[in-house]
């Protein structure tokens, strides 16, 4: 087992932008904003750029 020792870790998530995913009682994104039927929405950074990060999601969802 490979334990992370720094608890510094950064995760990037893709939520829908659309006004309908907006929970407006709790202001925050609802939880259907997280769900994505082409697959999971959440990246690490790891060793990359940010911009890597967001360029995979484009690739993997569209804008």
């Amino acid at each position: 087992m490979n334990l992370i020792e720094d608890n510094e870790e950064i995760l990037y998530r893709k939520i829908h932008p659309k006004a309908i995913f907006w929970d407006d009682d709790n202001n925050r994104p609802s939880s259907a904003a997280y769900k994505d039927k082409n697959g999971l929405s959440v990246d690490r950074l790891g060793d990359r750029e940010e911009n890597e990060v967001i360029n995979s999601f484009i690739k993997r969802f569209g804008i």
